[in-house]
């Protein structure tokens, strides 16, 4: 890990009112294949998660009131709100992944330390995960 870096690997996910049921299980599988941390973007439009997970020392919420106006498409806004994640968190991070709060990380014998390290040695600056649709 490099000497600036606090985390091995974060997760950034924005979170909507719909999956607060489920965080908490999200929160358990990804820091149980490997994420230290997670920076989560409250998109509640008015349901703070702060109050729903504002205790978890293994979450940092990122909040920008600046982002593009409700009126934009999905794609529009979560791209400029992670590309502003990207910029603010990254030199905390050896690894940082995007996914969303409803995607969860799967990696082969649910290891994904191991897999970044043999990436890490092997001069990797990135690692593609393809969707898997299951049901």
């Amino acid at each position: 890990m490099s000497q600036d870096a606090k985390f091995k690997l974060a997760v950034v996910a924005m979170v909507r009112p719909q999956f607060f049921e489920e965080l908490g299980e999200w929160l358990d599988w990804h820091e149980f294949v490997g994420v230290d941390h997670f920076f989560l973007y409250d998109d509640t439009d008015g349901r703070a998660l702060t109050e729903w997970a504002g205790g978890d020392s293994r979450v940092t919420f990122i909040n920008w009131l600046d982002h593009a106006p409700r009126g934009e498409t999905l794609p529009i806004i979560q791209t400029e709100i992670l590309s502003r994640a990207l910029v603010a968190v990254r030199p905390a991070c050896e690894w940082l992944a995007f996914i969303d709060d409803d995607e969860f990380i799967i990696p082969g014998e649910n290891n994904l330390r191991q897999i970044l390290d043999g990436l890490t040695n092997s001069g990797a600056v990135g690692l593609e995960i393809f969707l898997r649709t299951f049901g």
